[in-house]
């Protein structure tokens, strides 16, 4: 069994990061290959804003970062 740590950088509930990351779980290609170093990244929207989970599978465990992706130009409005 692999350890998963879960980095939440946002303010999105862990339980509906939680369907995110099993939903990437259940969809992935069958044939794909994990290995130590390997990075991987999705992107999805919630709440009509746009997030971006960063997939490290690491030594020990498999960690996934999650951050919003911010749009630089709404700030200048």
């Amino acid at each position: 069994m692999t350890k998963i740590s879960i980095k939440n950088n946002t303010d999105l509930s862990i339980g509906l990061i939680a369907k995110v990351i099993d939903h990437y779980m259940d969809t992935g290609d069958p044939g794909e290959t994990h290995y130590f170093g390997k990075i991987d990244s999705i992107s999805f929207e919630v709440y009509e804003r746009n997030f971006r989970c960063t997939i490290l599978y690491l030594k020990r465990e498999i960690q996934y970062i999650i951050e919003e992706v911010t749009d630089e130009t709404r700030n200048n409005k």
